[in-house]
């Protein structure tokens, strides 16, 4: 088993950083969802249901290394014609928080599997 270390600093309320073993990151948030850029820089959306141990994490998909972004006012579409979506765009918030959703919902759907399986087992030892 490997060494761990991590520790979670409130800046002030809404921020926080995380120190680990591999360096520092920040998030902002609170308790059951939150954003942030871990020690490596990768950027994430986390929910959870507090208290529980049962969360879900999404990591935004990396840019290629020395990716620009497409000048101001080229219009960057694909062969068919269909506009590609550029990473730095509106769009990718509503992404972002689309998948903060669908990771609550995931939450959601195991707590239920979870409280149905504990009501089952305990109407058995009756």
């Amino acid at each position: 088993m490997g060494f761990r270390f991590q520790r979670r600093i409130k800046v002030f309320p809404g921020l926080t950083m995380n120190i680990s073993k591999s360096g520092i990151g920040f998030s902002v948030g609170g308790r059951g969802l939150h954003a942030g850029v871990d020690s490596k820089g990768r950027r994430y959306t986390n929910v959870s249901l507090p208290g529980t141990g049962i969360s879900w994490r999404e990591y935004e998909k990396a840019s290629p290394h020395g990716a620009l972004p497409p000048a101001a006012g080229h219009r960057t579409t694909a062969p068919e014609g269909d506009p590609q979506p550029n990473p730095g765009s509106p769009g990718t918030r509503t992404t972002s928080v689309a998948l903060a959703i669908a990771g609550l919902l995931v939450v959601a759907i195991m707590v239920l599997l979870l409280l149905a399986i504990l009501v089952a087992t305990l109407k058995h030892l009756h």
